[in-house]
């Protein structure tokens, strides 16, 4: 299973929606809150699970990650990948970083110190910055959402050849372009941050057209 790299998620998303018709900000306001925000955004937690299921082979391939991030000199976290078809134990990486001194270990082995941080930090790093601004601003051209801030829920349903384009960069098995997602963000009720997202995909494989299902919740909060 390619490296899955999960997220750093906190925005402002400012939609109206009315008697079902769609009324919404700008895309240039939307898209500069978006920005300032990612901006802002510089301690966090994070906790990411993705489970991409598939019928032609029988496997479930899940990883999980939580990262705790100040700065690139003092993080830590977990990563655990599973993979059902393999018949191995989980892969299991643990990571403590403070001023720049980096230690780890994998599988339940001793303790190491890492020469450099990079490397830890990206496998923990479930999606990047730049991956998560992409997203955004590919939902916000869209502009088919429903649900409201005030209900603190905005939903997305649909095809979307970008959402999936996006999706392939960090899943093992990628997607044809019918693929259909459904995402849902739940917002603060005081600060409009998200606080979660659940993003489910259903399609055919790029590889063989079989069957894929791909689940991916994140939850978010600042330090």
């Amino acid at each position: 299973m390619r490296k899955l790299f999960k997220w750093v998620l906190l925005a402002s998303i400012m939609l109206l929606v009315g008697n079902h018709v769609e009324a919404r900000e700008s895309s240039t306001e939307l898209g500069n809150a978006v920005n300032e925000t990612l901006t802002e955004t510089q301690s966090y937690k994070q906790s990411t699970t993705i489970e991409q299921v598939t019928t032609e082979p029988a496997n479930t391939e899940t990883v999980m990650s939580t990262l705790s991030y100040d700065n690139a000199d003092n993080f830590s976290g977990t990563l655990i990948q599973k993979n059902t078809a393999s018949g191995s134990n989980d892969a299991i990486l643990q990571v403590e970083t403070s001023d720049a001194q980096s230690t780890y270990k994998e599988n339940g082995g001793e303790w190491q110190q890492s020469l450099t941080n990079d490397s830890h930090l990206n496998r923990l790093n479930v999606l990047s910055l730049s991956q998560v601004r992409n997203l955004l601003t590919t939902l916000d051209t869209i502009g088919q959402w429903t649900g409201s801030l005030s209900d603190q829920t905005v939903s997305f349903s649909g095809e979307n050849e970008q959402l999936t384009n996006l999706l392939n960069t960090f899943v093992s098995e990628s997607y044809n372009n019918d693929a259909v997602h459904q995402i849902q963000l739940v917002t603060d009720r005081y600060t409009n941050e998200i606080k979660s997202i659940e993003w489910t995909v259903s399609g055919t494989s790029r590889i063989n057209n079989q069957a894929v299902t791909t689940s991916i919740e994140v939850k978010l909060s600042q330090l």
